[in-house]
């Protein structure tokens, strides 16, 4: 229908159809495609689009060379036109026109510009459905005319807009009439005459009708216009009357019909008429002095857009009587920048949300907060949502990605005027492209002492944010500047001054309060570890017991938020645990539970410490102790936020300190980390020629040339890297610009129309519609000259790579993507270890490997976590595969990779999931109810396409190719193809399954090192752009550099230490520790320090409280502690005398480095020369720094050996010399390189990684191999200044080892060969200055010595002393010199009377200092046979002892009936796993022999040490105590100890006697000899006896007047010649029991045996029967045995047990049982003449 006018022919140019068959405008639409040229000169044109609505007629042509001729149809369509209509012509299409054809027929038309009327007609929202920022969304890419079409839409969408706006509202149309046309005439003067039928009015009238049009319209505000009426005047007096502000005032008019929120005033208006903006804010942002204007009487009234937004009358004030938060918010309003510090809890939130909802709603500005924690962005967003304030958004990882996708479009809509981001967004493409269409109010920091390094919560990327603020605001005004925190103390507050004046040059109005909060009530209680649980339950009790409220539990670590919630939950809490590591929708539904009031408690780590701002939070307890008093107010502040009485607690165990300092010091960086970093970048720039680098964390970690003090899989690894990036940005070695994330291409393939359709006829679910027609809408509002890719919708999304590619996959299976990448490989071909046998030998093991776990494991199928030992595991492997180059890490490297298996149909992360437990054991669980055939299965699709694949590489190999690394391009669409056309997979596999598919199968085949994947692959990476700074290249990263990020690290110790000391002053008296509180935040640095700390600025800086240093540090002579102290990671050889503290400085040495260094306990290897040392390290390690030490390395050299090797030697009781050298061959082959390992060109790093000190007890007794395996492990290459540092201690004057290889000369080559510095341990802790000066007499007969300049000498503390010490006064007689105790000759052959004279003596001395036990006291002889009679007198008294064993006897620990018992115990419980406190319980449950439970007790004690509280199945603590039992091969008994020299090494003792025998040597043993007997002397700790079988022997003869001597008289005791021998297990008939069937007696009557039980040796043919006291044959002697005494009595020296598996096959038939014990006997008697 045609509206009548005056001037019908005018009005019909610009009526639009209704029908097909009305009318069109006569107007010309046209629209250029434009590019510009290279020279960066004018735009050229390519296309031209034309369309003739009235007339039908179109035009659209590529220009090419033919412009001239497409401008002259161009101007043959302007023919009859009464106007040019255009999108953005004004400021685009006619000047490149003008400039090109200046006299073309459509400059002498006038001109509408839809994107000039846009504002007008769409004021609330300028994005209409057919403009993206100022440009049309296209129906079809590259299509001007299509352009046209849309633009004629739009055309009629506004002409019907304007219609409806004049019903409603006339005067307001009648104004824009006035202002942008006020003549009638072509064009716009026509066009707003069709649509008022009306003249324009003049200027005074529309001055009169802009008041009432201003008129606020909202009835709760409590004013008479929208904007200030002082200047409303002035606009109506002055600017009314410039003809230059007419559009600017229609378009402030315009706005302000629909302000107050969501009106965005588009940026291109802002760009082409900066009036607007200068209009609204002097209208809506400048108060004036007009007491009758009631907008800014109320609009900039602090409490009453308080009482507005938030309903409360007014805002909290000081006891002083002033309110700090009024005056913050007014400041804010009146866009000042602020810095403000409130206490938690104290309103902080209120001083910038205000003024952010003020702003908003007078000018529709944006007001970015950044925010560090998403809970608490959460939080804010929540809490104003309850208060009915929608417009506050948040953009982090909580969101899904429809919610995400959401906020990204309202804030580009003006439906967010608050936006809490975290800083690492401002690197966010998407977040970028978001707010650049909106004017920032204000940008505000949260939680801003993360911006100081002085700061307890330092964040590198907070000092970002204000790099990008001065970028992003280019050359406008500067929004105001915010920031707020509860917790910054002066020197935190002067960081943030400076930087924000360096960086923006802006001085801030300060509001700084007091952490102080009255309703808050803090107590701290001492608990020791294991009573934490139970006293929170307590304190919980009587907090929340009977009243309304919530608790939160703040626990240190994710382990035991879980642990803890799982008690509270088993004691009917309603309970859950939260942590970073939790999914986002899970935090969200746990805070949202806990704010309802469903959750009565949560227990979380830091995670959620800023977050939740639940009101009536009663209590809150801290069950570990935080880093800072910052973070402890932050947390505790969670509490009482109603204002209503709390609670605040503080769970105190001192070694938490410990923790606290360990997890700061986890993230510390070194300036050679930074240096390391900066070098990868540089050699990254210069290789793309100085572009810019474009790199993932893991790509620079990765490089084999990086070294750095962390490794690539370290959890914190990407953060570490990221911080160092930030801090070289910061020295201007760098600039990080966006980040770079990139996934898969995405190709369109419809119109988005025709996507709509098909989508909605897919028939999908909801959630999957929203997230497609997300991402499709992103994709179809791309510029159609932008690359259209995936990166935009990953930063859009927030979803993994995983998760969008999923999404793509199943767009382009509804045929509305293409996805193709083009992809770039490596092979190995025609060449030993080509890329075709590793897949076979992978595939091979992959096999073998999913049999042997069905074998270890064959119940995973519950989903329980699995134990696997790599070690034995991979030594089944190389049996089995026959592949004998096998190691631990290539199967822990096929385990990672079979973990990505998974069932194609379904979105589960795998089927079975792996964690490490240590270096050499995994849990493994069976994930969602597979079996282990279906986990097997799962791989079928991987082998099959993998078979596939790799022959279709090679088939793009030039013919005859060979090499090594050799290039591949392809893309995936061909290996889609490939698929497609194979038709087994192509049946197997679905269509949207294969490029998954495909991107496993290429990733497994790169894990295994059958092909190199290179960048070309398209998945995802999360990569940096970096620039290196060109002006400071060749310039190095100094310590200078480091200063500042150093200074953090040292601020981050100090608050651990202030924490501590508040809990110490707490427990003594609360007041004073809020005392030091309130000093903390109030004073400056220097003057807390010194009030709080005096004279302690050297504990300050260290990372460990001054207890656990003076306890690592205090026991320590001024040798030793320069050695434990070392900072410079040097080699060092230490040579240590007896008695001198050798174990301590490897014990300390390990503390200091664990707890000073902070180094972590994996990389640290201690080596032992047995299983006794490395028991001793570890147990003093653990009293010394309690669970720090879990974790550590300590291994004997063959242990060792195995680990690096992977060789198991099963559960075998004994294992041959020859076996164990293998090893340390194969270690050191290995480890030098000599061994080749396929593939493993990095083996020496791969096997070491993440050890990075050694330290080596008992230097001096290694061999040649021994020695072998410490140079390959310490070795340094001359490109590696990071390689292992070793500490080697020993001493050359206890080099006893020489018969089996042990030198001297290793030191001498050590000192050589790695550089290392010497040191000397010369003071003695052990013995009396008496025995020092004997032993020094003796030893000094040596030539050659390394420490013959360095004499041993009596520690410090007791020179002055006694020379014979205590025993000066106690024993007049001897008066504690040694003595020298002469023996007949004529006892030399038997040693009867040395016995007699040695007992006599140690009887006289134990009378002396009143005792009745023998421990301590040790008789040691060269060899055991003049112990014999020792042993024979020790039987006859009474006297307890204990024998060491000859080597090649003993019976082996593993065979014993107590340990078999534990073992069969442990493999029928029906626990999945246990502790090793458990394994303790049940051990001390099966025996009652105190020797053994002492054994089962040390061993278990030790398994403790190793792993912690972890749970190990039962097979795994077996496997443990095998390798344990075999290493100890004897337990020690309590009493007189007997044994050889040798085997008293490393022990020492109060009294000790040294028999003589045996001791003769040749010229050329004599040193070795010499050696022997001064360490069978420096034992002795307060009694040295020497027997002499007279004249002399060589040794005691020399000491002459340096020892007391004393003739021994006695007569020869026949008693004493009686001996005691104990069989071995090559002397008994093994299988005896094991030949007669299961239930025979004789079974039965060996397991009435117990050790000490009589027996009977009698005759028995060509033997000897075993019978027992009932007539029971319990076994027999071997054929070989000889019985070498006259027996007068036998009995039970142990039982052991045998296996039928281990027969000899000849002898296998006869064997009737699987198991059998054999009885042991030990006969006692004399030497047959």
């Amino acid at each position: 229908m045609l509206v009548a006018s005056a001037k019908p022919r005018q009005a019909t140019d610009f009526r639009m159809a209704q029908t097909p068959h009305t009318l069109q405008p006569k107007c010309l639409i046209f629209d250029l495609e434009t590019v510009p040229q290279a020279d960066g000169g004018r735009q050229q044109i390519i296309k031209i689009g034309a369309l003739r609505p009235d007339t039908g007629e179109t035009l659209e042509l590529n220009t090419g060379a033919g412009l001239d001729a497409a401008l002259g149809l161009l101007d043959a369509m302007c023919a009859g036109a009464s106007f040019v209509l255009g999108h953005n012509v004004l400021a685009h299409d006619l000047p490149v026109l003008g400039k090109l054809a200046p006299d073309s027929a459509l400059f002498q038309l006038p001109v509408i510009d839809t994107l000039r009327l846009s504002p007008l007609v769409f004021p609330q929202n300028p994005y209409h459905r057919l403009i993206k920022d100022y440009k049309l969304i296209r129906d079809s890419l590259n299509s001007p005319l299509s352009d046209c079409r849309s633009t004629l839409t739009l055309f009629a969408d506004q002409q019907n807009a304007f219609d409806r706006l004049f019903e409603a509202i006339p005067e307001e149309l009648l104004c824009y009439q006035a202002l942008i046309a006020p003549r009638t005439g072509a064009g716009l003067g026509n066009f707003l005459f069709a649509l008022t039928r009306r003249a324009p009015l003049s200027l005074e009238d529309v001055a009169s009708r802009l008041p009432r049009l201003l008129a606020e319209s909202e009835p709760g505000l409590e004013r008479e216009l929208k904007v200030c009426r002082t200047r409303l005047k002035g606009l109506i007096e002055d600017d009314l009357r410039r003809p230059e502000l007419n559009w600017p005032i229609a378009y402030v008019l315009a706005w302000l019909r629909v302000s107050g929120g969501n009106s965005v005033l588009a940026p291109w208006v802002r760009y082409q008429f900066p009036a607007v903006g200068t209009l609204i804010a002097e209208l809506r942002d400048l108060p004036c002095d007009d007491p009758g204007c009631t907008y800014c009487r109320t609009t900039h009234d602090p409490r009453r857009e308080l009482k507005r937004y938030f309903g409360f009358d007014d805002f909290r004030y000081e006891a002083q009587g002033g309110s700090m938060q009024h005056d913050i918010v007014l400041a804010g309003m009146r866009s000042e920048p602020v810095l403000a510090v409130l206490a938690t809890g104290g309103g902080k939130s209120i001083g910038y949300q205000l003024p952010a909802l003020n702003r908003y709603h007078r000018n529709g500005s944006l007001t970015v907060i950044i925010s560090p924690l998403q809970s608490l962005m959460k939080d804010q967003v929540d809490g104003l949502l309850a208060r009915n304030v929608q417009c506050a958004a948040a953009l982090n990882g909580l969101l899904t990605m429809p919610e995400r996708a959401d906020v990204l479009e309202k804030i580009q809509l003006g439906d967010v005027g608050m936006l809490l981001v975290s800083p690492e967004q401002f690197r966010n493409k998407a977040f970028r492209k978001a707010i650049a269409n909106r004017q920032i109010g204000g940008w505000i920091f949260d939680e801003a002492h993360c911006l100081s390094k002085w700061g307890n919560d330092f964040r590198p990327d907070y000092l970002y944010a204000a790099r990008f603020i001065r970028e992003f605001t280019g050359e406008g005004e500067l929004a105001p500047i915010g920031c707020f925190t509860a917790t910054a103390k002066q020197d935190v507050l002067d960081d943030i001054r400076k930087h924000f004046l360096d960086e923006l040059g802006v001085r801030f109005k300060s509001f700084i309060g007091t952490p102080e909060r009255p309703n808050l009530h803090f107590e701290v209680f001492p608990v020791a570890a294991g009573e934490k649980f139970a006293r929170t339950h307590d304190l919980l009790h009587d907090e929340l017991g009977g009243r309304e409220g919530g608790a939160v539990v703040f626990v240190a670590s994710r382990k035991k938020a879980e642990e803890l919630a799982d008690f509270l939950l088993g004691q009917n809490w309603t309970c859950r645990h939260f942590h970073a590591g939790l999914q986002p929708h899970e935090k969200k539904d746990i805070q949202d539970a806990f704010i309802r009031g469903d959750l009565r408690v949560i227990v979380a780590t830091n995670a959620f410490g800023m977050g939740v701002d639940k009101p009536d939070v009663r209590l809150v307890v801290h069950a570990d102790i935080p880093g800072s008093l910052e973070n402890y107010l932050q947390e505790a502040g969670r509490a009482g936020r109603d204002q209503g009485e709390a609670h605040c607690v503080l769970l105190y165990d001192p070694q938490d300190i410990e923790t606290q300092f360990g997890l700061s010091e986890r993230s510390r960086l070194s300036y050679k980390d930074i240096q390391q970093i900066l070098k990868k970048l540089r050699f990254e720039a210069v290789k793309r020629k100085g572009g810019q680098v474009v790199i993932t964390a893991g790509e620079i970690l990765q490089d084999e040339a990086v070294e750095t003090s962390f490794e690539a899989d370290d959890r914190d690894a990407e953060t570490k890297v990221v911080t160092a990036i930030a801090w070289l940005e910061r020295g201007q070695f760098l600039r990080r610009e966006e980040n770079h994330t990139k996934v898969f291409p995405a190709k369109l393939c419809l119109t988005e129309e025709e996507a709509a359709k098909r989508l909605d006829n897919a028939r999908l679910p909801h959630r999957r519609l929203e997230e497609f027609r997300a991402i499709l809408r992103y994709l179809y509002s791309a510029d159609a000259d932008e690359r259209i890719n995936t990166d935009q919708l990953m930063l859009l999304t927030g979803q993994t790579n995983e998760e969008v590619s999923a999404a793509l996959r199943q767009l382009e299976a509804l045929g509305l993507l293409e996805n193709d990448s083009q992809l770039t490989l490596y092979l190995r071909h025609g060449i030993a270890g080509a890329s075709s046998e590793r897949l076979q030998r992978g595939l091979a093991l992959e096999a073998a490997l999913f049999k042997v776990l069905r074998e270890l494991a064959p119940d995973a199928d519950d989903g329980s976590w699995q134990d696997v030992s790599l070690s034995p595991l991979t030594a089944v492997l190389r049996e089995r595969c026959g592949q004998g180059e096998l190691l631990p890490l290539h199967v822990s490297r096929l385990l990672h990779s079979l973990a990505l298996d998974r069932d194609g149909d379904s979105q589960q992360r795998s089927s079975f999931e792996l964690r490490q437990v240590s270096r050499d054991h995994l849990k493994l669980r069976i994930r969602g109810g597979y079996s282990w055939s279906q986990v097997e299965g799962l791989g079928d699709k991987r082998r099959r396409i993998a078979a596939a694949v790799l022959p279709f590489l090679f088939g793009k190999l030039p013919p005859g190719q060979r090499g090594k690394d050799l290039l591949v391009q392809t893309t995936f669409g061909e290996l889609q193809h490939l698929l497609a056309a194979d038709l087994e997979l192509s049946t197997t596999i679905k269509p949207e399954q294969r490029l998954k598919a495909l991107e496993h199968v290429l990733l497994y085949l790169h894990h295994q090192e059958v092909l190199t994947l290179n960048h070309g692959m398209t998945v995802m990476r999360r990569a940096m752009t970096i620039d290196i700074n060109p002006d400071k290249q060749g310039q190095r990263y100094v310590k200078d550099d480091f200063q500042r990020l150093d200074e953090h690290y040292r601020e981050r110790r100090i608050q651990v230490h202030v924490m501590r000391e508040y809990a110490e002053i707490a427990l003594r008296e609360m007041a004073d520790a809020l005392r030091l509180v309130m000093h903390y935040f109030t004073r400056s640095k220097d003057d807390f320090l010194r009030h709080y700390f005096p004279g302690k600025e050297e504990i300050l800086q260290l990372a460990t409280s001054e207890g656990s240093w003076k306890a690592i540090i205090d026991a320590l002579n001024a040798t030793q502690k320069a050695i434990v102290t070392d900072h410079r990671d040097q080699n060092r050889l230490v040579l240590a005398g007896p008695g001198s503290g050798k174990t301590r400085v490897v014990v300390h040495r390990i503390a200091y480095l664990l707890r000073v260094r902070r180094v972590p306990a994996a990389a640290i290897i201690a080596l032992t020369f047995n299983r006794h040392a490395a028991n001793e390290i570890r147990k003093r390690l653990f009293a010394l720094v309690g669970n720090d030490a879990i974790g550590i390395t300590v291994l004997t050299y063959h242990a060792m050996a195995m680990r690096l090797t992977g060789t198991s030697f099963d559960r075998r009781d004994k294992v041959e010399e020859g076996e164990l050298d293998a090893v340390l061959d194969r270690a050191a082959e290995l480890l030098e390189g000599r061994a080749s390992v396929e593939g493993e060109d990095d083996l020496r790093e791969r096997l070491l990684q993440g050890y990075r000190y050694i330290l080596v007890d008992e230097y001096q007794d290694i061999d040649d191999r021994q020695y072998r395996l410490v140079s390959a492990l310490a070795g340094r290459h001359d490109d590696h200044d990071g390689d292992l540092c070793i500490l080697a201690v020993g001493d050359d004057d206890q080099n006893i080892y020489q018969w089996r290889g042990g030198s001297n000369r290793h030191i001498a080559r050590f000192c050589e060969e790695y550089d290392a510095q010497i040191s000397y341990l010369v003071e003695n802790y052990r013995s009396s200055q008496a025995i020092i000066g004997v032993a020094n007499h003796l030893i000094g007969q040596n030539a050659s010595r390394l420490k013959a300049h360095h004499p041993i000498r009596i520690d410090p503390a007791r020179a002055a002393g006694p020379v014979g010490g205590k025993w000066e006064a106690l024993d007049p007689e001897r008066r504690g010199s040694v003595l020298r105790l002469r023996i007949a000759a004529a006892d030399r052959n038997c040693g009867n009377l040395q016995a007699q004279a040695v007992i006599a003596e140690f009887d006289r001395l134990r009378a002396r200092e009143v005792r009745d036990d023998w421990q301590g006291v040790a008789v040691l002889a060269r060899s055991h046979r003049y112990l014999w009679p020792v042993q024979a007198l020790c039987e006859r008294e009474g006297i307890p002892y204990f024998l060491t064993a000859d080597k090649q006897n003993g019976l082996p620990l593993t065979r014993q009936r107590p340990f078999v018992r534990l073992v069969a115990h442990l493999r029928a419980l029906s626990s999945p796993s246990l502790s090793a406190a458990a394994v303790a319980q049940h051990a001390s449950q099966l025996t009652a022999d105190p020797v053994w439970r002492d054994f089962f007790a040390s061993a278990l004690e030790q398994l403790g040490s190793e792993y912690g509280d972890c749970l190990l199945a039962p097979g795994t603590v077996v496997d443990w105590l095998y390798d344990y039992a075999r290493e100890i091969r004897q337990q020690p008994r309590p009493g007189l100890f007997l044994g050889t020299v040798h085997s008293a090494k490393g022990l020492e003792f109060r009294h000790v006697a040294v028999l003589d025998g045996s001791w003769e040597a040749s010229a050329e043993q004599m040193e070795e000899a010499r050696r022997l007997y001064y360490v069978g002397m420096t034992r002795a700790e307060e009694t040295l006896t020497l027997c002499d079988f007279e004249p002399g022997n060589a040794f005691v003869a020399t000491l002459g007047v340096s020892t007391q001597s004393r003739r021994f008289v006695g007569d020869h005791d026949p008693a004493l010649d009686v001996q005691y021998q104990l069989m071995t297990l090559g002397d008994v008939d093994i299988g005896f029991a094991g030949r007669q069937r299961p239930g025979a007696s004789v079974h039965k009557a060996i397991s009435r045996l117990e050790p000490g039980d009589p027996l009977e040796l009698r005759a028995d043919g060509d033997r000897y029967a075993l019978v027992d006291l009932r007539g029971n044959m319990v076994g027999r002697t071997a054929k070989a045995f000889k019985l070498a005494l006259e027996p007068e009595s036998c009995e039970v020296a142990g039982i052991v047990a045998r296996y039928k598996e281990e027969t000899e096959p000849a002898y296998m038939d006869a064997v009737k049982c699987e198991q059998w014990e054999v009885v042991v006997p030990r006969l006692r008697g004399r030497q047959k003449a």
